[in-house]
């Protein structure tokens, strides 16, 4: 696929058009903002994991180019102890942080937290889903079933799985931050 800019959009600004298969296709305005959600870390602001520092610079980095973020955080405590829980904030460096529930048994905080948080990212208005981590990775097709685009990120390999868009599998990659 291929994409042309044509300035003037129906709003004044400039719209992207996929060009294919004989006809052009607006896909977003690129003025607008995006509505992202983040999810598959513990919690940030943390200092847990590699995934959580990660989340953290890569949303305010995003927000920072003026595009909306959400992270969905689990509830429940700091892995190494309740000592190490930090203030509970709803905002973080412009990164709207919301609490999803979570079952607090071993081996289960992150199967729980993670499919809770798919099954808002996929009722929520929100245009890309970004998953972290190959377990929550599993969960992908729950908000794929309400066509949303979905990102996973696992490691340090970023895999875009399938972009749908009107019940068909769209070829190609497409960027979600234009």
């Amino acid at each position: 696929m291929q994409y042309e800019k044509v300035c003037q959009g129906d709003g004044g600004g400039e719209v992207q058009l996929r060009v294919g298969e004989g006809k052009a296709k607006v896909c977003r305005k690129t003025k607008d903002k995006l509505k992202i959600v983040m999810l598959g870390h513990k919690r940030i602001p943390s200092c847990e994991g590699g995934i959580e520092v990660v989340v953290e610079e890569l949303a305010t980095h995003i927000v920072a180019q003026g595009n909306s973020v959400t992270c969905f955080n689990r509830a429940g405590h700091h892995v190494s102890g309740v000592e190490y829980d930090m203030q509970q904030l709803s905002e973080y460096r412009g990164v709207c942080l919301k609490k999803v529930p979570t079952w607090e048994r071993k081996g289960l905080a992150a199967v729980t937290s993670s499919f809770f948080a798919l099954l808002l990212a996929a009722v929520g208005r929100y245009d890309v889903v970004h998953i972290y981590a190959k377990g929550t990775a599993a969960f992908y097709w729950v908000p794929k079933l309400f066509w949303k685009r979905v990102t996973c990120t696992i490691h340090d390999a970023a895999v875009i799985i399938g972009i749908f868009d009107n019940g068909r599998n769209m070829a190609g990659l497409q960027t979600a931050c234009g």
